[in-house]
C-alpha cells in the first residue's frame, strides 16, 4: 500500500508502540486467564473424565479392528464408518478441549457438532444403502437424517435444538458469558468463565452421544469384529457416566449464582486508556487517511 513520508514514519512509530506492550497484550491475558480456568475445573471434575476417557478411547480400537479384521475390499459401509469414526473423535477432543476451559459457548457448538455426526454415522451403520450413497457424494441434511432415525431422531432433535439455542449468539444464550451484577448491570466474560456445572453437563452428554455411538457400531459389526465383549464394557462407563457425571453435576449450585457472588466483591480498576493522549491527536489526520485506503481491501476481501 503506498503511503507518504508522513504515513510510514506514523505506521514505524506505532508499531514501535504496539511492540513494547506486548508484554501486557489482552489476548495473552485471555489466554493465561483461561489456562488457570482450566486447571481448576480439571481439579474439579477429577477421574469424573474417566467415562470419557473409556468410551472415547474405544473409537480408535474399532477403527483398527475394521482396517485390521475385514478382509480386502472394505464395503462402503466400512469406508464410511472409518470417515464418520474420525470424525466423531475430532469432535469429542475439540468438544471436552473447550468445555475444560469452560468455554461453554463453543464447547456447546463442539457437542452439537458432535450430535450431527453420531446421528448420521448411526443412520449410515444400519443403512447400508445410505452409506453408499454417501460414498458417491450425496449429502444428508441433518433434519433427513433424524426424520430416517424415527423415534430415535426425535431425541436428537430436541438435543441439537437444545444445543443450538445456546451455539447461535441468541439472546437466550447470554448466561452463558455473561453473569447478573449486584446493584444491576451485568458483567461479561472475555473468555473463559468458570462454569463447572455447565462443563460437567457437556461431558455427560458427550458421553451419552458416545455411548449411542458405540452401541451401534457393535450391532452392526458383532458378528464380523471381535468386539463379543463390548456390551460389558459400554455398560461400565455408562454407568460411570450417570453416576460420576450426570448425577454429581446435577447437586453442582448453578453456576449464574456463583458468578454472580464472585463478581459482586470485585472492583474494576479505573479505565486508563493505553494510547497516549499526545500521540492519538497527531496521527488523527494520517489515520482517517489510511482507513479510506483500507476500505477497498476489505470489502472486497
Amino acid at each position: 500500500m503506498a503511503g507518504t513520508e508522513e504515513e510510514a514514519r506514523v505506521l514505524e512509530e506505532a508499531w514501535q508502540q504496539l511492540g513494547r506492550r506486548q508484554e501486557n497484550n489482552n489476548l495473552r491475558m485471555m489466554l493465561e486467564a483461561s489456562d488457570q480456568v482450566q486447571a481448576h475445573i480439571d481439579e474439579t471434575l477429577g477421574d469424573r473424565v474417566d467415562a470419557l476417557y473409556g468410551l472415547a478411547g474405544m473409537i480408535p480400537n474399532a477403527t483398527a479392528r475394521l482396517i485390521n479384521e475385514i478382509p480386502p475390499p472394505p464395503t462402503a459401509r466400512d469406508e464410511c464408518a472409518l470417515f464418520h469414526a474420525s470424525r466423531i473423535c475430532g469432535h469429542v477432543v475439540s468438544a471436552f478441549t473447550l468445555l475444560r476451559k469452560s468455554l461453554i459457548v463453543d464447547a456447546t457448538a463442539a457437542v452439537r457438532n458432535t450430535t450431527e455426526t453420531v446421528a448420521q454415522a448411526v443412520l449410515l451403520l444400519r443403512r447400508p444403502d445410505l452409506a453408499e450413497a454417501w460414498m458417491q457424494g450425496r449429502q444428508f441434511k441433518p433434519a433427513e437424517v433424524r426424520n430416517k432415525l424415527g423415534a430415535e431422531g426425535e431425541k436428537f432433535r430436541r438435543v441439537y435444538s437444545e444445543l443450538s439455542a445456546i451455539a447461535h449468539a441468541n439472546p437466550d444464550a447470554r448466561w452463558s458469558h455473561s453473569v447478573a451484577a449486584s446493584g444491576g448491570g451485568y458483567a461479561i466474560s472475555l473468555g473463559s468463565q468458570y462454569q463447572p456445572k455447565s462443563a460437567a453437563r457437556l461431558l455427560a452428554l458427550l458421553g451419552d452421544l458416545l455411548i449411542y455411538y458405540l452401541t451401534a457400531f457393535y450391532d452392526s459389526y458383532k458378528g464380523t469384529l471381535s468386539v463379543q465383549y463390548w456390551p460389558v464394557v459400554i455398560k461400565v462407563w455408562s454407568t460411570a457416566n450417570d453416576e460420576a457425571v450426570r448425577a454429581w453435576a446435577g447437586t453442582l449450585p448453578d453456576d449464574r449464582v456463583f458468578l454472580s457472588e464472585y463478581v459482586a466483591d470485585k472492583i474494576p480498576a479505573a479505565w486508563e486508556d493505553p494510547v497516549p493522549e499526545e500521540w492519538r491527536a497527531r496521527v488523527i489526520t494520517v489515520a482517517e487517511s489510511l482507513r479510506q485506503k483500507l476500505a477497498p481491501d476489505l470489502t472486497s476481501k
